[in-house]
């Protein structure tokens, strides 16, 4: 289906309802990276570590070694925690902390709550051309509504 990978320094939107197994795809991936010695930063806007970590274990996905070994960062937050600009910065701040080669921003559609549609996209924009300007493959899930 992805003809033998993402493509290095690409964004790649993954799409469907809920249950679907975007987070698990995208936890496959950054799973990959980090068996390759690559630095991962994972953004989760749902789900608490822990949480992340737990239900990806259930499925054969043990990402907390990766955590332990330094190579993958997961950071959660609400989308209501910050306005789209603060969200922003966090990203920018986080991507310098860790360097990643692949980031992972899970649950984007949770962004939604926090502006008009035209606002939401311009700040997912921005998002993706700020990792593509670094070189960074990104995964980004979305919920079809």
């Amino acid at each position: 289906m992805l003809g033998g990978g993402v493509y290095r320094g690409s964004t790649v939107l993954v799409s469907g309802g809920a249950g679907t197994g975007k987070t698990s795809l995208a936890a496959h991936l950054a799973d990959a990276a980090c068996a390759r010695g690559e630095r991962v930063l994972f953004v989760s806007y749902e789900e608490s570590p822990d949480q992340l970590l737990r239900n990806m274990r259930s499925i054969g996905v043990d990402l907390r070694r990766w955590v332990e070994a330094g190579l993958l960062r997961v950071w959660a937050v609400r989308s209501t925690a910050y306005g789209l600009e603060e969200h922003l910065v966090q990203l920018h701040r986080l991507l310098d902390e860790v360097s990643p080669s692949l980031a992972v921003l899970d649950a984007m559609a949770s962004l939604n709550h926090l502006g008009m549609s035209s606002a939401v996209s311009s700040a997912v924009a921005r998002q993706i051309d700020m990792l593509k300007g670094r070189g960074v493959t990104a995964v980004d899930d979305h919920v079809d509504p």
